[in-house]
């Protein structure tokens, strides 16, 4: 089962358009955010606390209605 970090690093991804586009955001490499996504390389703190901003940056949006600069992942499912 996937852990808290990797269900965050996923949901940050599918936001931000994909692993290339979050590692981008974030200054990693798209095998780490891969990687921590799936579960197979724990998510270090800080990368974390970022997705957590994305995510939780997202859904504020969204209740919103707003959109700022955040790839809407829900038409894309």
């Amino acid at each position: 089962m996937p852990t808290v970090h990797a269900r965050t690093l996923k949901r940050a991804a599918q936001i931000a358009g994909g692993y290339l586009q979050l590692g981008t955001q974030l200054g990693v490499p798209t095998a780490d955010v891969a990687s921590w996504a799936e579960g197979t390389k724990p998510v270090p703190e800080e990368m974390f606390l970022r997705a957590i901003d994305i995510v939780t940056a997202y859904g504020v949006a969204e209740i919103s209605g707003r959109y700022p600069n955040l790839k809407n992942s829900a038409s894309e499912s």
